[in-house]
């Protein structure tokens, strides 16, 4: 496996070079930074890189992706003393993870999902909610809710395998300060006046995510979850705003992405974030 270079200039008039832009606003990279200060690669036809400073941008279609050699032969192009960081985004390609994970600073692989809003009926006379008519979702102003959200959020993400360093009052006053921030859709769910689940909508680069989103350990495995989602999906389509819902998911999370194929939303794209 090895890296071509190639000339920015020198593809300016040819497909390569729309190709090479489609990935740059795939990664959402500034236009200046593509323009000025990239490198440009090609493994083969199928992976494509984007060099800038020791961030290297991977997108791989219809091919197979060796993680142990892209990470060899994009390290030749970095100093030896500096951090390397790769974000690859791989569709229709068989991924090869032969890479000792502990050596690693992070390591992320995710699905990235949608679902289309526009085709689809509220989900209110789903028979499920009639099983279960203590559950109530709340759409919260989540400035009233802060010691909730904490412990909700807190509780449902420190009982996962991938445990998150717990939030308190100063990350929710950073968030709602955060211009992703969005107050009008943030969620909890009670079970018998008790909060059970948490799940919020944020906008980041002009589309709207599902994130936070959760199950307290002891409500789970009981179908809380796909009825929580069904209430956050009726609560938008109502809205009549957001056109496409999209969400992130641990690719060995496999109840969830089952969960969110149930629903209807499909897969765009997957992405590998490490650090090294």
């Amino acid at each position: 496996m090895k890296l071509k270079k190639i000339r920015l200039f020198g593809i300016l008039k040819r497909i390569d070079f729309k190709s090479f832009y489609e990935i740059k606003k795939t990664f959402n990279l500034p236009i200046f930074h593509f323009l000025t200060k990239s490198k440009l690669f090609q493994i083969d036809e199928n992976i494509k890189v984007i060099k800038i400073k020791n961030y290297f941008y991977v997108y791989a279609f219809n091919t197979i992706l060796n993680l142990h050699e892209i990470i060899s032969v994009l390290k030749k192009e970095v100093n030896i003393s500096s951090k390397l960081h790769i974000k690859i985004k791989y569709i229709n390609t068989k991924l090869i993870e032969n890479i000792d994970k502990s050596l690693l600073e992070k390591y992320n692989n995710f699905k990235t999902m949608k679902l289309d809003l526009n085709n689809i009926e509220p989900f209110l006379d789903n028979l499920k909610y009639k099983y279960f008519p203590d559950l109530r979702l709340i759409n919260v102003d989540i400035q009233n809710y802060i010691d909730t959200r904490i412990w909700l959020q807190n509780s449902i993400f420190n009982t996962n395998s991938k445990k998150r360093l717990p939030i308190d009052k100063n990350y929710i006053f950073r968030e709602m300060n955060n211009s992703c921030f969005l107050k009008d859709y943030c969620y909890i769910l009670y079970f018998d006046e008790k909060p059970i689940g948490y799940g919020q909508i944020i906008m980041d680069n002009k589309k709207y995510y599902l994130v936070n989103f959760g199950i307290i350990e002891e409500y789970r495995h009981m179908g809380f979850g796909y009825i929580f989602l069904c209430k956050i999906i009726d609560n938008i389509i109502l809205k009549k705003q957001i056109k496409t819902l999209y969400l992130n998911v641990d690719n060995d999370n496999i109840p969830a992405i089952n969960l969110y194929k149930k629903l209807g939303f499909i897969e765009v794209c997957n992405n590998i974030e490490l650090k090294l």
